[in-house]
């Protein structure tokens, strides 16, 4: 409770309480993890037990409360006492595996069979019906402690729990992607690396994504959270992670260099920032046709927006946003009119970048699958969409008469 006092207190108080933002950081890190004073104020292990209901639940509204904090107070990030985004990326993926996310797949029928039988039958011992009350059984090996918590990852209420901490704590990467981006910008690859490649190879399924996590074996990032946690509550939290930290990244992004001919040992920063332009845009085309929640759908949409504006297509190679239009628009039919909007919204980014029009010109102009051609959607969409995909649809036809207005003539 006092926990939740402190953020609500810091939310949207602005500099009234510039003199305790300092203080209320202190306490709620010492709320996430221990700091070790003998080792220049660097983070040591974390001192959570999560077998604990009501520990996570601390770290969750910590976590929530560092969130309105950071956003008041952006030197807080930069502050020597620990390294904040080390410890909100391992909240993060805290329990993001292979038998975390699939968990709740593995139960059959004849386990739920079995579960109603068992409600049946005499009561247990308390601590065989609440998974913190455990026996006083001492534990031998460190392969025995794993197993068992790995048997807390099936419980509802465990992942419950940590779908709310994984949101509140992207929450707080969010806040230091608004606040602080050039704090963030260094440490980007341990968000999203430039290895989806490799995820698609271990995830993927006759050309496409699987729709299970097959494989953790490789490292983690926040399109492993948007392809397969089963939350949509916890996906839409990565897309606006991600919208902000793309938002801010123009800058960034700026020195990236791609070069269809490069044959070189050594990987500069303009060729590395270039390989994780190039992942996250193969990403984003595959999460796309994988999510099936619209409201989720639309929260991508919204990342495309971000990632067309702040990506230099004039410094990589051609074709990125050919191969995006045709993704995008592969979702019209199936889409709800406000994902019909923020389509648009994407299409209106497209047509201002003012780069790759070439390459892309002769796309516009054919339909994609059952979709018509551009121009001829445009025109459709004023007579049968609600009247934002109509206002939209009428700023995607100015946009596109103003990049292209032969086409229209």
């Amino acid at each position: 409770m006092a926990i939740n006092c402190i953020g609500n207190f810091c939310a949207g108080a602005g500099p009234k309480l510039q003199p305790y933002y300092t203080d209320f950081y202190q306490i709620l890190l010492s709320n996430l993890c221990g700091v070790d004073p003998d080792s220049l104020q660097t983070v040591s292990a974390p001192r959570l037990d999560f077998s604990d209901s009501a520990i996570r639940k601390i770290a969750s509204s910590a976590l929530r409360a560092l969130h309105f904090v950071v956003s008041q107070d952006k030197t807080l990030v930069t502050e020597p006492i620990c390294d904040i985004i080390q410890i909100v990326h391992s909240f993060i993926f805290m329990s993001v595996s292979v038998q975390a996310y699939n968990a709740a797949d593995l139960k059959s029928p004849a386990d739920e069979r079995t579960q109603r039988r068992s409600r049946l039958q005499p009561q247990q011992p308390p601590y065989l019906h609440y998974p913190w009350r455990r026996p006083p059984v001492p534990i031998s090996s460190d392969s025995e402690q794993s197993d068992t918590s790995d048997a807390f990852l099936g419980n509802p209420r465990r992942q419950r729990d940590d779908a709310k901490i994984r949101i509140n704590a992207l929450l707080c990467l969010m806040s230091i992607a608004k606040t602080n981006p050039r704090t963030l910008y260094p440490q980007l690859s341990k968000f999203i690396p430039d290895t989806f490649a490799l995820f698609y190879q271990n995830n993927s399924n006759k050309g496409q994504l699987s729709p299970v996590f097959k494989s953790d074996n490789q490292p983690m990032s926040l399109f492993t959270i948007l392809c397969y946690d089963p939350a949509p509550t916890v996906r839409m939290a990565a897309c606006n992670s991600m919208t902000a930290i793309l938002e801010n990244a123009r800058t960034y992004f700026s020195v990236a260099s791609e070069s269809a001919n490069a044959k070189s040992s050594f990987t500069s920063l303009s060729e590395r920032t270039a390989s994780i332009l190039r992942d996250i845009h193969t990403a984003i085309m595959q999460v796309m046709t994988k999510e099936d929640n619209d409201a989720v759908l639309g929260h991508i949409m919204k990342v495309t927006c971000a990632l067309v504006s702040s990506t230099p297509y004039s410094r990589l190679v051609s074709g990125y946003l050919s191969k995006l239009y045709v993704a995008v628009m592969e979702q019209w039919q199936r889409a709800q009119p406000t994902t019909k909007e923020m389509i648009l919204q994407v299409i209106c980014a497209i047509l201002d970048t003012h780069n790759d029009q070439d390459a892309v010109q002769e796309t516009f102009t054919k339909p994609v699958g059952d979709v018509p051609p551009l121009v001829d959607l445009l025109l459709i969409c004023q007579e049968h969409d609600a009247f934002e995909v109509r206002a939209m649809a009428w700023r995607a036809l100015g946009a596109f008469a103003k990049a292209r207005f032969t086409v229209i003539q």
